[in-house]
């Protein structure tokens, strides 16, 4: 063939290989950003909320008497698990922990306490890498948005460590001390560390505390309103 023509031809065979590409590439980016669109939809925005003010509003003090409403969040963890499909391996394994959580007698319930906040972690650690795609990431709300949550998730590890160490009320009540003293006590601690303690099942006897302008450390039995 000369090369008059064969110049054409693989220009047209390149042209119509690139085209399918293309439309190969656009359709996928569009399946993913209507799938990411899903997941936010039907795991993320109907149960977020509740999650937050729920870790955040049972750890002020006087939770019991000063709260006008409470979250029910065995309920909305149920809730999560109508929409689980749309979760991770992650979170199939945190909602299996918790449930198995709930399978054996515990007289203490220290284990039922501490399965609900496992589970709260690690779905907040899905909304942040997986669940929020959908919403973007053009203006500084998000941005705010990804803190809070981040916080909580802090907040609300340190609470299943602590939890496992001592009691659930008694867990939740210091927490709730420093809080109520200090505008951000967990200012030491990441979501990777928190998440690597979880996975190494660290015993916490001691939490790194950021008081008005140094760290100190204190024991878990030391944290009361005589530490302030």
């Amino acid at each position: 063939m000369e090369t008059k023509y064969l110049i054409p031809l693989l220009a047209a065979i390149l042209g119509a290989i690139l085209g399918q590409l293309l439309s190969h590439l656009f359709t996928h980016q569009r399946e993913k950003k209507k799938l990411e669109k899903e997941v936010y939809q039907n795991l993320v925005a109907p149960y977020l909320n509740d999650v937050i003010f729920y870790i955040n509003s049972e750890t002020i003090i006087r939770a019991q008497h000063d709260l006008e409403e409470r979250i029910d969040i065995e309920q909305v963890i149920k809730n999560i698990n109508q929409n689980i499909k749309y979760g991770n391996s992650k979170l199939f394994l945190a909602l299996f922990d918790y449930q198995d959580s709930r399978t054996y007698f515990d007289g203490s319930g220290m284990h039922k306490d501490s399965g609900i906040l496992a589970f709260l972690y690690w779905y907040l650690d899905f909304v942040i890498y997986e669940g929020i795609k959908g919403v973007g990431y053009e203006n500084m709300d998000t941005f705010e948005f990804i803190a809070l949550i981040r916080r909580t998730q802090i907040k609300c590890g340190i609470w299943y460590l602590m939890c496992r160490q001592l009691n659930f009320e008694e867990s939740k009540n210091k927490l709730a001390i420093l809080f109520a003293q200090l505008p951000n006590p967990l200012a030491n601690y990441t979501v990777a560390d928190v998440s690597k303690m979880i996975k190494n099942d660290v015993k916490l006897t001691e939490l790194t505390i950021l008081f008005k302008d140094e760290y100190k450390n204190i024991k878990l039995e030391d944290i009361s309103y005589n530490l302030f």
